[in-house]
């Protein structure tokens, strides 16, 4: 290849992986949209939160407990989907 075919071919190649991040980044963002729960609990604030550190911080100053009961959330924390009910 000349260095015009190869500039050209970078050209298209680093416009194509542009768009196909660009149309991942939408993905996830409509998944994550979707999947947001609209419960109360301290897990479900964190996934919906900016900074999900100052919600378990401000969760664990008021000494909130969660049983993570949820498949969802014990997942999140890396336990069997399975738990005790």
């Amino acid at each position: 290849m000349t260095v015009a075919e190869m500039l050209a071919c970078t050209v298209g190649a680093r416009n194509g992986l542009a768009q196909f991040f660009t149309q991942i980044a939408q993905l996830i963002h409509s998944a994550l949209t979707r999947s947001a729960s609209t419960n109360l609990t301290v897990l479900a604030r964190a996934r919906r939160a900016r900074q999900p550190g100052i919600v378990f911080v401000r969760a664990a100053a008021n000494q909130e407990v969660y049983p993570l009961e949820d498949p969802e959330s014990r997942l999140l924390v890396g336990l069997a989907p399975g738990g005790r009910k």
